[in-house]
């Protein structure tokens, strides 16, 4: 089994000329963390002028020692290298992309590379309602593949083994300040369902390969307890329908 020592996170996450936001909110165009303000705020006295562009530069840089048999070794390494931008255009609508520098792109079925985990647009219908289109970050369950990465020791598989970003479409309604729920339409998988099966001749693809998702979101005790539960359903192959809870 492998296992990975990770010694010590090198650098922080740099933010250019805005506070700290879309981190830790896989849902929509991210929350503002509060009370954080950017390097550029920071060390230049820079003022934000408007919400219409705000630009992240987040890194996770470590030391690790591998204990693996013959795969064993020690090195620095680039774990996480991400840029992405984000704003709000006019009242109603918003926009959010984010792009991995330090992961190989590969085009997938959706005609997008797979270093692209945001590429959306948000249409918020009033303080309760909005909904959202392209790819973006399906509600699942799990934070961790939108928390900034220099605060995750280890990533679990949601980042590392599930690829969690799909193109599809997604609505919100916020029921009461603490409970969201998030209903999607989303592709099924971003390869061909062969690939997952290992060319198996008796399972064929459905002609409709794709993922319904409903997703709670929840607060308690003024926030000390939050809660993200996800019910999917998916038409990958012919007659099967697939199921998943998290």
């Amino acid at each position: 089994m492998k296992k990975i020592l990770v010694v010590t996170a090198v650098f922080s996450a740099l933010m250019c000329c805005t506070e700290v936001a879309a981190q830790g909110n896989i849902l929509g165009l991210g929350t503002d963390s509060e009370n954080t303000l950017s390097l550029a705020e920071r060390i230049f006295k820079l003022e934000k002028k408007t919400e219409a562009i705000s630009i992240y530069f987040n890194t996770h840089l470590s030391f690790q020692d591998r204990f693996n048999g013959d795969d064993s070794g020690a090195s620095f390494v680039g774990r996480q290298l991400r840029f992405e931008m984000l704003g709000n255009i006019t009242k109603h609508w918003g926009y959010r992309f984010r792009y991995r520098l330090n992961r190989p792109g590969v085009q997938q079925s959706d005609n997008f590379s797979n270093n692209i985990d945001f590429m959306m647009i948000r249409y918020k219908f009033n303080d309760r309602f909005e909904l959202t289109a392209g790819k973006e970050g399906v509600a699942l369950g799990g934070y961790q593949y939108d928390d900034n990465p220099i605060q995750v020791l280890e990533f679990c598989d949601w980042l590392t083994g599930i690829d969690g970003f799909h193109l599809g479409m997604q609505g919100s309604c916020k029921i009461t300040q603490d409970h969201t729920m998030y209903l999607s339409l989303h592709n099924a998988n971003n390869d061909r369902t062969n690939d997952y099966y290992f060319e198996d001749p008796t399972i064929k693809s459905s002609h409709f390969p794709l993922g319904a998702t409903a997703c709670w979101s929840g607060s308690f005790f003024g926030g000390k307890l939050q809660t993200l539960w996800s019910y999917t359903l998916l038409s990958e192959v012919q007659n099967n329908l697939g199921r998943a809870r998290s």
